[in-house]
């Protein structure tokens, strides 16, 4: 027992080592592994106490590389998909908060007039951040913005 252990700890800190994960990712991949649930845990549980997984410390990476290109929706999307609790990314997202997601719509946005030659209607920048995950508010923002300019 104390061999599968050592063997799952290894196996867990090379993932670790490569790039960050969630504790349901970690979790995932020594399943597929084929270790057991109980090895699983007990790996889970060390690399917790040591600090390697750290769900809020991940989304929160996770938010600040990612909302370059994309709105709080998509993130959203994609951190409960990795396995982080909904109350993790809630609080995540709060501390940025909708200001955050507005300028970087904002900034995409411009980008893609500055693309165009500033042809662009109003209707294919609502669609072109909402595909990217923008929260309605923050198109409607937007959208009201772009038409008063034109």
């Amino acid at each position: 027992m104390k061999t599968e252990i050592n063997r799952a700890l290894s196996f867990a800190c090379k993932l670790l080592a490569k790039h960050r994960r969630t504790r349901r990712e970690l979790e995932l991949r020594l399943k597929q592994r084929g270790f057991s649930d109980e090895i699983s845990h007990q790996v889970i549980e060390m690399v917790n106490n040591y600090g390697y997984i750290d769900d809020q410390a991940y989304s929160r990476f996770w938010v600040k590389n990612r909302m370059v290109k994309k709105g709080f929706v998509l993130l959203k999307q994609e951190l409960l998909n990795k396995g982080v609790a909904i109350n993790i990314i809630e609080d995540v997202l709060a501390e940025y908060g909708q200001e955050a997601e507005y300028r970087a719509a904002l900034r995409l946005v411009e980008k893609k007039m500055g693309l165009s030659g500033n042809n662009c209607s109003v209707s294919r920048l609502a669609f072109f951040l909402k595909y990217r995950g923008f929260s309605s508010e923050v198109i409607g923002k937007i959208c009201r913005e772009f038409s008063d300019r034109g």
